[in-house]
């Protein structure tokens, strides 16, 4: 079984921006962070795209189809869930959730282009 890295940031709802992971450990306060009202923690899913951006759940994604390996150059705007032990994507317009793994593994162009806080009007979810 593969090590799987634990790490989280965190949305301020009061200043409007995240605190990363090294912020939450340097304060020594992580255990407290965690909970502490205001904020919203999201966790690391253990993935990363091929440009090594990480990603967290409340993510937004937007997958480009290349013409040529998908026959659309259209794209589509999923957001990252935490579903149960695992992590989930949902397209918009959609109930069904996906493994995030299996969209990963696809020869998608993936960007990460927000997140529910500061772009909320990407998702209609």
């Amino acid at each position: 079984m593969a090590k799987r890295d634990i790490k989280f940031r965190q949305w301020s709802e009061k200043n409007k921006e995240y605190m990363t992971w090294e912020e939450m450990l340097n304060r020594r306060l992580w255990i407290d962070v965690l909970t502490y009202e205001g904020r919203v923690t999201e966790q690391y899913t253990n993935v990363d795209l091929k440009d090594g951006t990480e990603i967290y759940e409340g993510d937004i994604l937007r997958l480009d189809f290349n013409m040529e390996k998908h026959g659309s150059d259209d794209s589509e705007i999923v957001r990252v869930l935490r579903s149960g032990s695992g992590f989930k994507f949902k397209t918009n317009g959609f109930e069904d959730l996906n493994d995030l793994d299996e969209l990963i593994n696809t020869d998608y162009d993936i960007t990460v282009v927000g997140n529910i806080h500061t772009h909320p009007e990407l998702v209609d979810m």
